[in-house]
């Protein structure tokens, strides 16, 4: 499900340390600022679906330490 989102990405996000966020939808992975890191299935203003996680918690889906 995470295959469109980039490791590289999400890894630098969270380095940046700026409350960037990441919608999972595969139809939309809009990436956008003012979302909390340990977010996890907020409304994506892009495509309305609850979808949108903070930076860490997708790191973390992504080293496979959540499973979604």
């Amino acid at each position: 499900m995470l295959d469109h989102i980039k490791y590289g990405e999400v890894f630098d996000a969270v380095a940046r340390d700026m409350n960037e966020g990441f919608c999972i939808n595969s139809k939309c992975g809009d990436q956008t600022l003012g979302v909390q890191p340990d977010a996890f299935e907020h409304r994506c203003l892009v495509c309305g679906e609850f979808t949108l996680c903070g930076a860490e918690t997708v790191l973390s889906m992504l080293e496979g330490d959540i499973k979604k």
